[in-house]
């Protein structure tokens, strides 16, 4: 988003000091400019902008372009906004409706299985609409297969309505991926219902997977979510690397905590048949929780596949190293699929109360990855 609207990203880093300094610099003086477009169509498509001066030395920043707008016939009424689309429309992420999300990255295995269609009368096709299941199956086996895949876990709280009887909640989510330019990468529809366990008390805690399929490349994913129970809708923004699993000679997925016990989640079936674990949002944990890390090393190209080494380790606070561990990772396990999985325990017993970095770094030949990912003990 930042790159997109002319804006400076500060990330991987807990000094916000310099960046913030450059922000304050930079808006301490601008230049407004307007201009008449060249081409005045109101079409709705995506117009690119480019600012250039004349002085040597100087750096431009500004947003890559807008969307044109788009005139509809007089005499057709103008579509009404779902609540999610509204959600995902604005330039900051709607907050009316809390969530927590985690993502990951992995090479395309398959589609998760919902527990429910979600059917979108104005996007379905004629062919849908008539009852054709053959053809657009047909259509569906014929279209490419995907380079990669986020998944998602994303994680509500809501009061519960004290009852003796069983609790449904129904949730409807959408992913929706764009790159730097606002341009869109794919959607991804889902509604789920979450069964909240008779006479329950206090808050329901739950999780709702979701994947979109992508190909190579930074996104910003776009969830919005709307609860039945609720009047109103929210949305989360998150950007996201998805790596060339099929070309780069060494590459890992994202990191997925999985901890018991987890919170009740939809659909069933997880997201299998991906990942064999239930993910968890949550980063916050008991020392009296089991943990363990899910993640995948790819080896792409066309190289022969060679033995890697994987090192986790956690440390606290004071950056000091309070937990190692080591695995090595034979070529075999590469020879069949390029990928192996990688799942380790994560010894949530042997940590105080307080603030963790775990890190993942897998190395094969010349080459290194590294994954991370924060959590806590409570106290």
């Amino acid at each position: 988003m930042a790159v997109a609207t002319g804006g400076r990203a500060v990330v991987n880093t807990n000094d916000f000091d310099p960046g913030l300094n450059a922000v304050f610099r930079e808006n301490s003086s601008y230049y407004l400019l307007g201009f008449a477009p060249a081409d005045p169509a109101h079409d709705g498509k995506f117009r690119t902008v480019e600012v250039r001066v004349n002085r040597p030395g100087l750096e431009v920043r500004t947003r890559s372009g807008y969307d044109a707008p788009r005139d509809l016939p007089s005499d057709r009424p103008k579509p009404a906004a779902s609540p999610l689309m509204k959600a995902l429309a604005g330039v900051i992420p709607k907050s009316d409706l809390p969530m927590q999300i985690t993502g990951a990255a992995f090479a395309y295995v398959g589609d998760i299985t919902a527990d429910k269609p979600a059917v979108d009368d104005a996007a379905a096709t004629d062919e849908a609409k008539k009852g054709d299941k053959k053809k657009a199956k047909e259509k569906k086996s014929d279209a490419a297969k995907p380079a990669a895949s986020v998944l998602m876990a994303v994680a509500f709280r809501q009061p519960i309505r004290q009852s003796d009887e069983r609790a449904v909640e129904n949730v409807d989510l959408q992913i929706s991926a764009f790159d730097s330019d606002g341009r869109s990468y794919g959607n991804f529809h889902q509604r789920a219902d979450v069964t909240i366990r008779p006479g329950s008390t206090g808050e329901a805690e739950y999780e709702v997977f979701g994947q979109i399929n992508l190909k190579p490349g930074r996104y910003q994913l776009r969830i919005a979510a709307n609860l039945a129970s609720f009047a109103d809708s929210g949305s989360v923004y998150y950007d996201i690397d998805v790596p060339d699993f099929a070309n780069e000679p060494l590459t890992m997925s994202g990191i997925l905590l999985s901890s018991t016990p987890n919170p009740q989640y939809a659909p069933k079936n997880g997201l299998k048949p991906t990942v064999p674990i239930i993910p968890t949002t949550r980063r916050v944990f008991s020392a009296q929780y089991a943990g363990s890390m899910f993640a995948r090393v790819y080896q792409g190209g066309k190289a022969k596949p060679v033995a890697a080494t994987v090192r986790m380790t956690i440390r606290d606070e004071k950056d000091a190293v309070v937990i190692e561990r080591k695995q090595d990772l034979p070529a075999s396990l590469f020879s069949t699929t390029r990928a192996t999985d990688l799942q380790l325990e994560v010894p949530m017993k042997e940590l105080t109360a307080g603030a963790y970095l775990l890190t993942i770094e897998t190395t094969a030949g010349a080459n290194t990855v590294r994954r991370d990912s924060r959590f806590s003990i409570a106290k």
